[in-house]
């Protein structure tokens, strides 16, 4: 038998794809992610190379890109954790890019996830806390707060804002509470 997976969020199978990491070295460190390998190879031969992803080398890089690719946002680490992030999106968004984003909130504060909500990307995950703390997502006020926004929030053609949630093990008990 033969596996046949597609996925449909980015359009995989149809057009070029670049997965964007904006950042090499996740604080949030989930349980099966891989950061120390990542880490290890990425600064073998250079431990000065660039850690975040810089505006100018984000526009050198989508030079090269087909005109018909799409951009996801998340790759090895959570995309926030740049504080060039916003910038990066709002450059492929202005060039009518499709943008997915994978994102934990992680780095974000309110005003920039207003301004994300207002940006023309067509699909977001959102990597939730859980309660075995797999993801070292910090459970403040401030996170919860920004989650509610991000839940209850619609996207500009209605659809909600979130279009799938995850966790790597049981959600914790107010993110599954506001989740709801």
């Amino acid at each position: 038998a033969v596996l046949e997976i597609k996925d449909s969020r980015c359009g995989y199978d149809e057009v070029p794809c670049l997965d964007i990491t904006t950042k090499i070295g996740c604080n949030v460190n989930c349980k099966y992610c891989p950061q120390d390998v990542l880490l290890k190879a990425y600064l073998k031969n250079n431990k000065a190379r660039e850690r975040y992803l810089t505006v100018d080398t984000f526009k050198k890089c989508i030079e090269h890109m087909p005109e018909n690719a799409n951009y996801q946002f998340g790759g090895m680490a959570e995309a926030f954790l740049n504080p060039n992030c916003l910038e990066l999106i709002r450059i492929v968004c202005e060039r009518k890019h499709r943008v997915d984003l994978y994102t934990t909130l992680v780095g974000m504060t309110e005003d920039m996830l207003y301004e994300v909500m207002d940006l023309p990307i067509d699909y977001v995950t959102l990597h939730v806390a859980d309660i075995k703390g797999y993801a070292k997502i910090p459970t403040t006020d401030e996170y919860y707060r920004l989650l509610e926004i991000a839940v209850n929030a619609n996207k500009k053609n209605g659809n909600r804002f979130i279009d799938m949630c995850n966790s790597q093990a049981e959600p914790d008990p107010c993110v599954r509470d506001i989740c709801e």
